[in-house]
């Protein structure tokens, strides 16, 4: 073996060994990326049930502005989270009139293009759809999360919602689609 031999089988082993350092860096930071992520929403779900109790008893302060959410019950932890913001859409009333929701989708939600429609009309306030009230705060650059009874799907929507005027069907394009797959 020649010593341009031994230089060219080293260089191929260096090469071939930053790769797979390379390689693992990215793995084991997609592996953190997504724990964190996890252990974000983990505590946006127990905030959210806080908030939700808060909804039933009447708790909440009405405010069509988004305001931070804080209660003095939460663990620790959830206190010094990043902070929700809350604000009311409509009333105060439970989400739910007996046993069928107020506002129902019109068809099965879409997860290939991430689409969910319902009536923009559903609940009305002062002449206000809720679909317009919502396209109020997401232009405020607030974030409406979603849930869709019976399927333990939440998703959240960013962007203006279509169609909302009264007799429209509202069109919510959702941030992640993926989270659409389970919801028919």
């Amino acid at each position: 073996m020649s010593l341009v031999e031994l230089l060219v089988a080293l260089t191929i082993l260096a090469l071939l060994s930053t790769a797979g350092l390379k390689m693992f860096q990215s793995t084991q930071e997609s592996f953190i990326d997504g724990r964190t992520s996890l252990a974000k929403a983990k505590r946006n779900e127990a905030i959210a049930a806080f908030i939700y109790c808060d909804f039933i008893s009447n708790a909440l302060a009405m405010s069509d502005e988004p305001q931070l959410y804080t209660n003095g019950a939460m663990p620790a932890d959830l206190q010094a989270a990043e902070k929700l913001a809350v604000a009311t859409i409509f009333g105060i009333g439970s989400r739910f009139q007996f046993a069928a929701p107020k506002c129902a989708l019109t068809q099965n939600a879409d997860p290939d293009i991430g689409v969910v429609r319902f009536p923009a009309d559903c609940i009305t306030y002062a002449q206000t759809t809720i679909a317009e009230r919502m396209n109020g705060l997401l232009s405020r650059g607030v974030k409406i999360v979603f849930a869709i009874d019976g399927t333990n799907t939440r998703f959240s929507v960013s962007r203006l919602l279509e169609n909302t005027r009264n007799g429209d069907i509202a069109t919510a394009y959702v941030d992640d689609k993926f989270c659409l797959r389970m919801a028919n």
